[in-house]
């Protein structure tokens, strides 16, 4: 009751916003440790399987395969990677879902974070917007919904007065996608520049 009265909806809406972002960066986290764990288990088998002396007898089949097992998760995971060459569609997409809900846009800064070892690649995005706390809301919940490979990294936000309507909102984005090498088109990186706003 005190929290209602002195934060308001604002206070439950950054509260709601807040615990989803902790949510779905808790989720990304778990992600990386299954993929960091995958590639252990195929490392491992295939260095039991390089040792093992080689026979003339067949494998049992009935034993489960731990390389093969270990390459079907990775590849449903990459499976569900960004190509690369929709980042640029998947930027305008999302400037284009903020217009629809009346968001005024500043220029954004885009930075792409390969990592190596999973060979994935994040596109990070940090967009300014600005307008009523109900339209930001509606972006960020359609924004998800119509990306699977999008990610709300973080969340900060402004307001000028108690009396202002609209609120300034930093949403940090970013993007899970393949590298250019895993591209299907086998196209260079795309330049940051192509998607400034």
């Amino acid at each position: 009751m005190r929290f209602n009265l002195r934060h308001g909806v604002w206070g439950w809406l950054n509260l709601s916003l807040l615990l989803a972002s902790l949510a779905l960066l808790g989720f990304l986290a778990l992600q990386q440790d299954a993929l960091k764990r995958l590639q252990r288990q195929l490392a491992n088998a295939e260095a039991s399987t390089a040792s093992r002396p080689t026979t003339g007898a067949a494998s049992t089949p009935s034993l489960p395969d731990p390389r093969r097992e270990a390459r079907a998760h990775l590849l449903a995971f990459e499976k569900h990677l960004l190509a690369h060459d929709a980042i640029a569609q998947a930027v305008q997409d999302l400037l284009r879902n903020a217009e629809d809900q009346g968001l005024l846009i500043e220029r954004g800064d885009y930075e792409s974070q390969a990592d190596p070892q999973g060979e994935f690649l994040r596109f990070r995005m940090n967009l300014p917007v600005k307008g009523p706390a109900e339209a930001i809301h509606r972006f960020i919940k359609a924004a998800l919904l119509a990306q699977p490979q999008l990610a709300l990294d973080g969340i900060r936000f402004k307001r000028e007065g108690v009396q202002t309507g609209d609120i300034e909102a930093q949403l940090s984005w970013v993007l899970f996608t393949r590298t250019p090498a895993h591209s299907a088109s086998g196209r260079g990186s795309m330049s940051e520049e192509g998607v400034g706003r």
